[in-house]
Parts: structure tokens; sequence; C-alpha cells
């Protein structure tokens, strides 16, 4: 059986920390070619960074095997 977003394509805004790193993460698991995005800015909306969304990038590209099973959790 195939993956479920197998084909699709996934942009998650926030990917850089909690739930959308957790999607984006998930996402790329299950299949889907995605899409982050994050400003990198602090949660009252200052500064700027690529790191946040370069980290999650970088988590998806690792090997799989380091790629966390976040499906057989759920």
């Amino acid at each position: 059986m195939g993956k479920t977003l197998d084909g699709k394509v996934v942009l998650v805004t926030g990917a850089g920390g909690g739930i959308g790193h957790e999607i984006a993460l998930m996402a790329a698991a299950e299949g889907a070619a995605v899409v982050v995005n994050d400003l990198g800015a602090t949660l009252k909306g200052i500064g700027q960074a690529i790191t946040a969304a370069q980290t999650v990038v970088d988590e998806i590209k690792g090997p799989p095997a380091a790629m966390p099973s976040l499906m057989a959790a759920a």
C-alpha cells in the first residue's frame, strides 16, 4: 500500500517549530513534497532568521532512518 500523500505537495507555514514543524515532518514521512515557510521571528513578530525553516528542511532531507515515525505514534 502506498503512502497517503504520494504525489501531493504540502505547503506548511510556521514549519520552523511547534505544530507546523510536526506537520511538515509527518507530511514528508507520508510521501508529500513539502514546502516549508517560517520567518524565524520571535513570538512577538520581531526579527527574521532562515535557520528555523532550514532546520526542518535538513531534517526532511536527512536519512530516512533519522526521521521519526510519527504515524506509528498515532
